[in-house]
């Protein structure tokens, strides 16, 4: 096996703590990088990640300033840069006309600022290589608008509206760029979610995926084959898209899927 060294955000919890110790049991090198540095290092810890093969670093994704600093942290230890997986982000419900100043301002800074910044750090070291693969977190919500979290609908949109075209400008450079659109994922930021009646259209499919799925994926196909796009499951992928190319159509069929998400909801489906 070739060893890659991957950079990882929101690596404290969740899909970035599965990604960054398979990574690490692989044998590959991980520049793991978290907001919450204390919980970082004591998650290294628990988990018993291979500290020969690991850095890690506090990182506010929201911070361009923070990510000049993380980046020279990282060349310090390596010369490349193989895999960027842009994957810290937040998840807010409740209707839009009720969303706060602060909360528009803190959903797109880390959901979508944060993904620019990474890419493009990335993508400063990956030119000069002439190789490597970004891949960015989107989401179910990246295809179709979902009303009642409609503020994160948005940015997801907007993330792979950023990664297709960055994908279409690197190419030419030998360098990759995945959007990854998963359906609800099993993580504390999902669960915080659980109850609320907002975020019922989430709960809306057949279930909701674990994050050894996901984790799965895009240690698999997704670097083997470098797609410009992954969705995840298929079914409510195309269905997604059906529904953002016939709106009008798509907007009488929420209430019905809202009350099967409420439905889902009362099952506990995090548990």
């Amino acid at each position: 096996m070739t060893q890659k060294i991957f950079w990882i955000t929101g690596a404290a919890s969740g899909l970035g703590h599965a990604l960054t110790s398979a990574a690490l049991k692989a044998g590959h090198a991980v520049f793991a990088t978290d907001i919450q540095q204390e919980k970082l290092e004591d998650i290294a810890t628990v988990s018993a990640w291979n500290r020969d093969n690991l850095l890690l670093s506090a990182l506010d994704v929201r911070d361009a300033a923070a990510w000049e600093v993380a980046e020279k942290k990282f060349l310090q230890r390596w010369s490349r840069l193989d895999v960027m997986i842009n994957n810290a982000g937040i998840l807010l419900s409740g209707l839009l006309c009720d969303v706060r100043d602060d909360d528009v301002h803190r959903m797109l800074d880390i959901n979508v600022k944060g993904v620019m910044f990474g890419s493009r750090h990335a993508a400063t070291i990956m030119l000069k290589q002439g190789a490597g693969h970004i891949v960015n977190m989107g989401s179910m919500s990246s295809l179709a608008p979902v009303p009642g979290i409609g503020l994160y609908s948005a940015s997801k949109f907007a993330v792979r509206g950023y990664s297709l075209a960055l994908a279409m400008e690197l190419k030419e450079h030998g360098i990759a760029v995945t959007c990854v659109c998963p359906d609800g994922i099993n993580t504390p930021m999902l669960k915080a979610e659980a109850h609320s009646r907002d975020a019922a259209l989430i709960f809306s499919g057949g279930r909701i995926l674990t994050t050894e799925e996901v984790r799965d994926a895009i240690l698999g196909p997704v670097l083997q084959k470098k797609p410009m796009e992954y969705i995840l499951p298929d079914s409510r992928g195309w269905m997604a898209k059906a529904s953002s190319a016939a709106p009008e159509l798509s907007s009488r069929i929420v209430s019905m899927l809202q009350k099967r998400g409420l439905k889902n909801q009362e099952k506990n489906p995090l548990s």
